[in-house]
């Protein structure tokens, strides 16, 4: 258990190598895990996630963020055991890492929630494996009931501070029963090495 918190840990500071040194590839449709596309070629040199999503909405109301997501056609999942407008985690991208394919999103919380952040991301996005991610936060400016946590609260673009989780992957020893697949999609994959 502890080499998995300190393995955890050391991903969660992984941030995507810089646009040259990586390709991006897409998901198939149909889900997420098994439904990612690793046969494509790689489409050219990816954009960091500052520009991937440039208009990533730092809060609102339950329906506008899914609307979001939904319309950059990332699947999304909300936390198991609680209403739906609590929280969103939307899968922006996965990251090939030294043979780990880590799974990157942005968590946004009720506003009720914020002040605990780090035990919904232990809990939920950690499927209770890592007691969070240092230095996390809420971004400001939110205008909803939802706020976007941030791994890098003070970063330039929002969207650099997403945060690494495990999603539902039944059947495997790193399912998160936590949380609840509400939309479909595809997440960009970024690649290291190539």
């Amino acid at each position: 258990m502890h080499a998995i918190q300190m393995a955890l840990t050391r991903i969660s500071s992984v941030k995507p190598p810089p646009p040259s040194a990586i390709s991006i590839r897409g998901s198939a449709p149909g889900g997420f895990g098994a439904a990612i596309d690793r046969s494509a070629p790689p489409s050219g040199n990816p954009p960091p996630p500052s520009l991937l999503y440039p208009d990533l909405p730092v809060g609102g109301d339950y329906g506008s963020i899914l609307t979001y997501w939904v319309r950059k056609n990332v699947p999304t999942f909300r936390f198991a055991g609680l209403p739906a407008d609590q929280a969103c985690v939307a899968l922006g991208f996965e990251m090939l890492v030294a043979f780990i394919l880590l799974s990157c999103g942005y968590l946004y919380l009720d506003k009720s929630m914020v002040p605990n952040a780090s035990y919904w991301i232990n809990l939920y996005l950690g499927n209770g494996r890592w007691p969070g991610v240092p230095g996390s936060g809420p971004v400001s400016g939110s205008a909803g009931p939802l706020t976007l946590i941030s791994t890098d609260p003070g970063a330039a673009a929002p969207a650099d501070g997403y945060c690494p989780f495990f999603p539902p992957l039944p059947g495997t020893d790193f399912d998160n029963p936590n949380l609840v697949q509400v939309s479909f999609g595809q997440a960009p994959l970024y690649v290291a090495g190539q």
